[in-house]
């Protein structure tokens, strides 16, 4: 019975409009199966799902290369509800390999033939240098923009994969058969003599490592390191439950945490910060994650969670010409509705008034580009309500999936959207670390200003004068008389920033003032 008699039922979407194209990548992983499931947002992958299952392929391979029949079977049981997942995905918009443990087996054919009959798919064994390629094209997917070179680690299951390069190319590549499971069945093994579990796995690790291939890693000691795959998002678990790092994983509290560790014969369970299933595989991780940072001279590497299915995406989504950043801006325009002209005549004013004041309040491009992605995206909340809308700006730009952009930038990009109009946004600036404070300060200021002489453009704007702690703004009794709505504005947002003891402070000298 209708429930709702006064009410019909509508379609969800218009007649003949196409559904939303989605797209899928299933890495089957040496310790884990990875699933990620998009769907194209402005022509970018847009992230629905990241699901993945423990199966231990390689805990499961036999000396001979066979794979267990339990092993077996688990890692069958997941593809089905893989398969399940990926229902009503076109299969030519799927990609699916198989890596470290596949590439073990002595004869992979009979498993990959079932694999495939319950996907839907072909499974493709990659080798561990197209693994490493696509793992460093999947970290840049969810890194910020640089012109810096990066290396990217990943620890697997089955090996260890080093790619550096810039952009969303690797240049160099190299894969190191040697991954958590093994180091770390190894030295948990029962009945092992000798020292404790951490020493055993730390000899491994460094006896692996010490490949002469690797020679050409150490000299990018300099280029930004990034660590990827769930053994560096564990280590950097446990180290964080600790309080030994903040943001970035340091070789010190590696060290600090491998010393720990040594001095017992067995490891302590539970584990702060550490999911229970992979107390197993964390001395091989830990001793892996250390050697590496030893062997190539690394002292500090973050964490993204960009790894190689978002890399096997790039295969079937071409990597935008713009630029993932600029994609982002627009893709957000999009899918809230934004005034694309309005923001673009806010970008334009806003970079007028850095134009003239940019070089004494300190300015540089990172700030300025920083000033264009806040005016593109300022009116993000009105999709909300124009009431209070920088608000409703803020926080959806908070939770969104930003491509492009690092986590300060973000942080940033908030703190001026919040503070576009209306109170101070003491505490959104807050937040802002206080090497940044300044120039955040410096930006809101010159957004507000743009937002509100948005109307003139910038063929109408008053002059501005600029020293470090002020800027001045004047104009002739004929400008006051074709702008009494902006000149009552300024008046009012210069007495706002004044009561705030805002610096940069605004004045302005006009006749109607």
């Amino acid at each position: 019975m209708d429930a709702s008699p006064g009410f019909k039922s509508l379609p969800l979407r218009a007649a003949g409009e196409a559904a939303p194209e989605r797209v899928a990548a299933v890495d089957l992983g040496s310790n884990t199966f990875h699933v990620l499931v998009a769907r194209l947002d402005a022509g970018e992958p847009r992230v629905q799902a990241r699901l993945k299952y423990r199966v231990g392929l390689a805990a499961g391979l036999e000396p001979d290369g066979t794979l267990r029949e339990r092993a077996r079977e688990e890692a069958l049981a997941a593809l089905v509800r893989i398969a399940d997942r990926l229902g009503g995905i076109d299969r030519r918009r799927i990609r699916a390999v198989g890596t470290s443990a596949l590439r073990a087996l002595r004869d992979p054919g009979p498993f990959l033939a079932a694999a495939e009959q319950i996907l839907g798919v072909p499974v493709r064994v990659i080798s561990g240098e197209e693994e490493a390629r696509l793992v460093f094209t999947g970290a840049a997917e969810t890194l910020p923009e640089s012109r810096r070179r990066r290396l990217v680690l990943d620890i697997g299951g089955g090996s260890t994969e080093f790619a550096l390069g810039s952009g969303h190319e690797a240049d160099a590549v190299a894969s190191v058969a040697v991954g958590c499971v093994g180091v770390s069945r190894r030295a948990l093994a029962p009945g092992t003599d000798g020292a404790g579990v951490m020493a055993r796995a730390l000899a491994e690790a460094r006896a692996a490592f010490a490949d002469p291939a690797l020679d050409a890693y150490v000299a990018a000691g300099r280029a930004e390191v990034v660590g990827t795959s769930g053994t560096v998002q564990s280590v950097q678990a446990v180290l964080r439950a600790l309080g030994w790092i903040d943001r970035e994983l340091t070789r010190t509290a590696l060290e600090r945490l491998a010393g720990a560790l040594a001095e017992e014969p067995v490891l302590p369970t539970p584990m702060a910060g550490l999911d229970a299933d992979k107390e197993d595989v964390l001395p091989g991780g830990l001793a892996l994650l250390l050697a590496a940072c030893e062997r190539l001279s690394v002292d500090r590497l973050s964490w993204t969670e960009g790894a190689l299915q978002d890399g096997l995406l790039r295969e079937l989504v071409p990597l935008p010409g713009e630029g993932l950043r600029l994609r982002s801006l627009r893709a957000l325009q999009e899918r809230f509705s934004v005034d694309g002209p309005g923001a673009d005549r806010v970008r334009r004013v806003a970079r007028a008034l850095a134009d003239a004041s940019g070089a004494a309040l300190g300015l540089e491009p990172d700030h300025l580009e920083a000033l264009d992605a806040a005016a593109a995206l300022h009116g993000v909340g009105m999709a909300v309500s124009w009431a209070h809308h920088e608000r409703h700006g803020a926080w959806l730009l908070h939770h969104a999936e930003l491509r492009g952009f690092r986590a300060d930038e973000r942080e940033l990009l908030v703190a001026l959207v919040r503070g576009q109009r209306g109170a101070w946004p003491r505490l959104a600036l807050g937040g802002i670390e206080r090497a940044r404070a300044a120039t955040a300060r410096s930006l809101c200021v010159l957004l507000r200003l743009a937002v509100l002489l948005e109307p003139l453009d910038v063929e109408g704007l008053p002059t501005v004068e600029a020293s470090p702690d002020a800027l001045c703004l004047r104009a002739g009794p004929e400008w006051c008389r074709r702008h009494p709505w902006v000149c009552d504005a300024l008046v009012a947002e210069c007495a706002l920033l004044e009561r705030e003891g805002v610096v940069p402070a605004v004045r302005v000298e006009f006749p109607c003032a």
